[in-house]
Protein backbone atom coordinates (compact mmCIF):
# COMPACT_ATOMS: atom_id res chain seq x y z
CA UNK A 1 0.00 0.00 0.00
CA UNK A 2 1.38 3.42 -0.96
CA UNK A 3 1.58 6.04 1.75
CA UNK A 4 0.95 9.77 1.70
CA UNK A 5 1.99 12.46 4.18
CA UNK A 6 -0.23 15.56 4.18
CA UNK A 7 0.91 18.80 5.83
CA UNK A 8 -1.92 21.32 6.01
CA UNK A 9 -3.14 23.69 8.73
CA UNK A 10 -6.71 23.79 7.38
CA UNK A 11 -8.54 20.94 9.10
CA UNK A 12 -11.38 20.91 6.57
CA UNK A 13 -9.03 20.61 3.59
CA UNK A 14 -6.90 18.09 5.43
CA UNK A 15 -9.89 15.87 6.20
CA UNK A 16 -11.09 16.14 2.62
CA UNK A 17 -7.70 15.01 1.29
CA UNK A 18 -7.49 12.17 3.79
CA UNK A 19 -10.95 10.89 2.87
CA UNK A 20 -10.21 11.10 -0.84
CA UNK A 21 -6.85 9.35 -0.79
CA UNK A 22 -7.89 6.67 1.68
CA UNK A 23 -10.66 5.75 -0.77
CA UNK A 24 -7.95 5.48 -3.43
CA UNK A 25 -6.06 3.00 -1.29
CA UNK A 26 -3.40 5.21 0.30
CA UNK A 27 -2.28 5.04 3.90
CA UNK A 28 -2.44 8.69 4.96
CA UNK A 29 -0.61 10.50 7.76
CA UNK A 30 -1.21 14.16 8.62
CA UNK A 31 0.54 17.04 10.31
CA UNK A 32 0.25 20.82 10.62
CA UNK A 33 4.01 21.28 10.98
CA UNK A 34 6.35 21.43 7.96
CA UNK A 35 9.26 20.36 10.18
CA UNK A 36 7.68 16.91 10.42
CA UNK A 37 8.69 16.33 6.82
CA UNK A 38 12.13 15.33 8.11
CA UNK A 39 12.22 11.63 8.79
CA UNK A 40 8.85 11.06 7.11
CA UNK A 41 8.39 7.49 5.85
CA UNK A 42 6.09 7.80 2.86
CA UNK A 43 5.84 7.66 -0.93
CA UNK A 44 4.77 11.27 -1.40
CA UNK A 45 4.24 14.48 0.58
CA UNK A 46 1.56 17.11 -0.05
CA UNK A 47 2.29 20.46 1.62
CA UNK A 48 0.15 23.57 1.72
CA UNK A 49 2.28 26.70 1.38
CA UNK A 50 0.53 28.21 4.40
CA UNK A 51 2.19 25.55 6.53
CA UNK A 52 5.63 26.80 5.51
CA UNK A 53 7.29 29.64 7.37
CA UNK A 54 9.26 31.26 4.56
CA UNK A 55 11.65 32.88 7.04
CA UNK A 56 12.90 29.50 8.17
CA UNK A 57 12.10 27.44 5.07
CA UNK A 58 15.78 26.94 4.41
CA UNK A 59 16.17 25.13 7.72
CA UNK A 60 13.16 22.87 7.38
CA UNK A 61 13.09 22.28 3.64
CA UNK A 62 14.50 19.37 1.68
CA UNK A 63 17.26 21.55 0.26
CA UNK A 64 19.88 19.80 2.36
CA UNK A 65 18.82 16.42 0.96
CA UNK A 66 18.41 17.23 -2.73
CA UNK A 67 21.25 17.82 -5.17
CA UNK A 68 20.63 21.26 -6.64
CA UNK A 69 23.06 20.58 -9.48
CA UNK A 70 21.09 17.68 -10.94
CA UNK A 71 17.66 19.21 -11.51
CA UNK A 72 15.51 19.93 -14.52
CA UNK A 73 12.79 22.57 -14.89
CA UNK A 74 9.21 21.80 -14.01
CA UNK A 75 8.17 22.35 -17.63
CA UNK A 76 10.17 19.24 -18.64
CA UNK A 77 7.93 16.99 -16.58
CA UNK A 78 4.54 18.49 -15.80
CA UNK A 79 1.85 19.92 -18.05
CA UNK A 80 0.81 23.31 -16.70
CA UNK A 81 -1.99 24.04 -19.15
CA UNK A 82 -4.51 24.21 -16.30
CA UNK A 83 -2.28 26.31 -14.08
CA UNK A 84 -2.37 29.54 -16.06
CA UNK A 85 -1.38 31.52 -13.00
CA UNK A 86 2.14 30.16 -13.46
CA UNK A 87 2.46 31.45 -17.01
CA UNK A 88 5.40 33.70 -16.17
CA UNK A 89 8.29 32.04 -17.98
CA UNK A 90 10.87 33.30 -15.51
CA UNK A 91 8.95 31.77 -12.62
CA UNK A 92 8.73 28.44 -14.43
CA UNK A 93 12.44 28.41 -15.19
CA UNK A 94 13.17 29.03 -11.52
CA UNK A 95 11.31 25.90 -10.39
CA UNK A 96 13.91 23.10 -10.08
CA UNK A 97 12.70 19.57 -9.41
CA UNK A 98 14.30 16.26 -8.58
CA UNK A 99 15.57 13.93 -11.29
CA UNK A 100 17.11 10.47 -11.29
CA UNK A 101 20.33 11.74 -9.73
CA UNK A 102 18.87 13.50 -6.73
CA UNK A 103 18.94 12.18 -3.19
CA UNK A 104 15.41 13.12 -2.12
CA UNK A 105 13.52 10.26 -0.46
CA UNK A 106 10.12 11.21 -1.86
CA UNK A 107 8.43 13.80 -4.10
CA UNK A 108 6.98 16.91 -2.48
CA UNK A 109 3.89 18.53 -4.02
CA UNK A 110 3.03 22.04 -2.81
CA UNK A 111 -0.34 23.78 -2.91
CA UNK A 112 0.22 27.48 -3.66
CA UNK A 113 -2.02 30.47 -4.30
CA UNK A 114 -2.00 32.27 -7.68
CA UNK A 115 1.04 34.51 -7.93
CA UNK A 116 2.62 33.11 -4.77
CA UNK A 117 6.38 32.72 -4.57
CA UNK A 118 7.51 29.16 -5.31
CA UNK A 119 9.80 26.94 -3.25
CA UNK A 120 13.01 25.67 -4.94
CA UNK A 121 12.89 22.34 -3.10
CA UNK A 122 9.42 21.33 -4.31
CA UNK A 123 8.89 18.62 -6.91
CA UNK A 124 5.61 19.96 -8.25
CA UNK A 125 3.08 22.73 -7.62
CA UNK A 126 -0.72 22.80 -7.69
CA UNK A 127 -2.59 26.09 -7.80
CA UNK A 128 -5.40 26.63 -5.27
CA UNK A 129 -8.29 26.06 -5.48
CA UNK A 130 -7.64 22.55 -6.75
CA UNK A 131 -9.61 19.61 -8.04
CA UNK A 132 -9.09 16.33 -6.20
CA UNK A 133 -8.93 14.38 -9.46
CA UNK A 134 -6.01 16.51 -10.63
CA UNK A 135 -4.24 16.12 -7.30
CA UNK A 136 -4.58 12.35 -7.67
CA UNK A 137 -3.00 12.47 -11.13
CA UNK A 138 -0.08 14.55 -9.88
CA UNK A 139 0.50 12.24 -6.91
CA UNK A 140 0.39 9.15 -9.12
CA UNK A 141 2.81 10.66 -11.63
CA UNK A 142 5.20 11.79 -8.92
CA UNK A 143 5.25 8.48 -7.03
CA UNK A 144 5.72 6.46 -10.22
CA UNK A 145 8.57 8.67 -11.35
CA UNK A 146 10.34 8.52 -8.01
CA UNK A 147 10.00 4.74 -7.91
CA UNK A 148 11.65 4.60 -11.33
CA UNK A 149 14.34 6.96 -10.06
CA UNK A 150 14.94 4.78 -7.01
CA UNK A 151 15.34 1.66 -9.14
CA UNK A 152 17.68 3.53 -11.49
CA UNK A 153 19.86 4.64 -8.56
CA UNK A 154 20.03 1.09 -7.21
CA UNK A 155 20.95 -0.28 -10.63
CA UNK A 156 23.56 2.47 -11.06
CA UNK A 157 25.15 1.76 -7.69
CA UNK A 158 25.27 -1.96 -8.47
CA UNK A 159 27.65 -1.19 -11.33
CA UNK A 160 30.08 0.70 -9.09
CA UNK A 161 32.67 -1.10 -6.94
CA UNK A 162 34.63 0.71 -4.20
CA UNK A 163 37.59 -0.23 -2.04
CA UNK A 164 40.12 1.88 -0.11
CA UNK A 165 39.55 4.97 -2.26
CA UNK A 166 39.60 3.00 -5.51
CA UNK A 167 36.41 3.10 -7.56
CA UNK A 168 35.62 0.95 -10.57
CA UNK A 169 32.59 2.17 -12.51
CA UNK A 170 31.45 -0.42 -15.04
CA UNK A 171 28.94 1.93 -16.65
CA UNK A 172 26.33 0.41 -18.92
CA UNK A 173 28.35 -2.25 -20.70
CA UNK A 174 30.76 -3.51 -18.04
CA UNK A 175 34.43 -3.93 -19.00
CA UNK A 176 34.35 -2.09 -22.32
CA UNK A 177 33.50 1.24 -20.69
CA UNK A 178 34.83 0.69 -17.17
CA UNK A 179 36.41 3.73 -15.51
CA UNK A 180 38.95 3.29 -12.71
CA UNK A 181 39.36 6.18 -10.27
CA UNK A 182 41.51 6.71 -7.20
CA UNK A 183 40.24 9.23 -4.65
CA UNK A 184 37.89 10.64 -7.28
CA UNK A 185 40.51 11.08 -10.01
CA UNK A 186 40.03 8.91 -13.12
CA UNK A 187 43.00 6.77 -14.03
CA UNK A 188 43.97 6.73 -17.70
CA UNK A 189 44.65 3.33 -19.23
CA UNK A 190 48.44 3.79 -19.81
CA UNK A 191 49.35 3.40 -16.08
CA UNK A 192 47.89 -0.11 -16.29
CA UNK A 193 49.26 -2.44 -18.95
CA UNK A 194 46.41 -4.32 -20.66
CA UNK A 195 46.73 -7.55 -18.71
CA UNK A 196 46.99 -5.80 -15.35
CA UNK A 197 43.90 -3.75 -16.14
CA UNK A 198 42.07 -6.87 -17.31
CA UNK A 199 42.96 -8.69 -14.09
CA UNK A 200 41.90 -5.76 -11.90
CA UNK A 201 38.57 -5.40 -13.72
CA UNK A 202 37.90 -9.12 -13.58
CA UNK A 203 38.43 -9.23 -9.82
CA UNK A 204 36.39 -6.04 -9.31
CA UNK A 205 33.49 -7.34 -11.39
CA UNK A 206 33.48 -10.42 -9.17
CA UNK A 207 34.03 -8.46 -5.96
CA UNK A 208 34.52 -10.30 -2.68
CA UNK A 209 34.90 -13.60 -4.53
CA UNK A 210 38.08 -15.58 -3.98
CA UNK A 211 39.81 -17.05 -7.03
CA UNK A 212 42.69 -19.50 -7.13
CA UNK A 213 45.70 -18.63 -9.23
CA UNK A 214 44.77 -21.41 -11.63
CA UNK A 215 41.28 -19.95 -12.06
CA UNK A 216 42.70 -16.51 -12.80
CA UNK A 217 45.11 -17.95 -15.35
CA UNK A 218 42.22 -19.71 -17.06
CA UNK A 219 39.74 -16.82 -16.92
CA UNK A 220 42.05 -13.84 -17.53
CA UNK A 221 44.98 -15.30 -19.47
CA UNK A 222 42.79 -18.00 -21.01
CA UNK A 223 45.28 -20.80 -20.66
CA UNK A 224 45.84 -23.66 -18.24
CA UNK A 225 49.33 -23.82 -16.82
CA UNK A 226 49.54 -24.83 -13.21
CA UNK A 227 53.28 -24.27 -13.31
CA UNK A 228 52.89 -20.63 -14.34
CA UNK A 229 50.87 -19.31 -11.45
CA UNK A 230 53.78 -17.05 -10.51
CA UNK A 231 52.53 -14.81 -13.36
CA UNK A 232 49.42 -14.02 -11.35
CA UNK A 233 51.45 -13.10 -8.27
CA UNK A 234 53.65 -10.74 -10.26
CA UNK A 235 50.69 -8.96 -11.84
CA UNK A 236 48.90 -8.60 -8.49
CA UNK A 237 52.05 -7.14 -6.94
CA UNK A 238 52.36 -4.60 -9.74
CA UNK A 239 48.68 -3.59 -9.53
CA UNK A 240 48.97 -3.07 -5.79
CA UNK A 241 52.08 -0.94 -6.21
CA UNK A 242 50.49 1.23 -8.89
CA UNK A 243 47.31 1.80 -6.87
CA UNK A 244 49.33 2.55 -3.75
CA UNK A 245 51.38 5.13 -5.67
CA UNK A 246 48.13 6.70 -6.88
CA UNK A 247 46.88 7.09 -3.31
CA UNK A 248 44.90 3.95 -2.52
CA UNK A 249 44.43 3.66 1.24
CA UNK A 250 44.83 -0.12 1.46
CA UNK A 251 45.19 -3.42 -0.35
CA UNK A 252 42.38 -3.49 -2.87
CA UNK A 253 43.36 -6.97 -4.00
CA UNK A 254 43.55 -9.11 -0.88
CA UNK A 255 45.51 -12.32 -0.52
CA UNK A 256 43.41 -15.19 0.78
CA UNK A 257 46.08 -17.43 2.21
CA UNK A 258 46.14 -20.97 0.88
CA UNK A 259 43.64 -20.12 -1.86
CA UNK A 260 44.34 -17.06 -4.02
CA UNK A 261 43.10 -13.50 -4.39
CA UNK A 262 39.93 -11.41 -4.14
CA UNK A 263 38.88 -7.81 -4.71
CA UNK A 264 37.96 -6.61 -1.21
CA UNK A 265 35.00 -4.32 -1.93
CA UNK A 266 33.27 -2.11 0.62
Amino acid sequence: MKSLFIINKDGVVRDMLVSHFEKEGYAVTCSENIADIHGADCDCVIVDSEAVDRKVAGRVSLADRVSLADRVSLTDRVSLTDDKALADGKALAAMPVGNANTAADFPVIVFISPGEQVFPWATDYIIKPFELSKVSVRVTNATEQYEAMRKARIAREARIVRSFGVTVDFGETNDSTAVISVNGTPVASPPFPPKEEQLLLYLAKNKNTTFTREELLSDVWEYDDSGGTRTVDVHVKRIRARLRDMGAAGEVIRTVWGIGYMFAAE
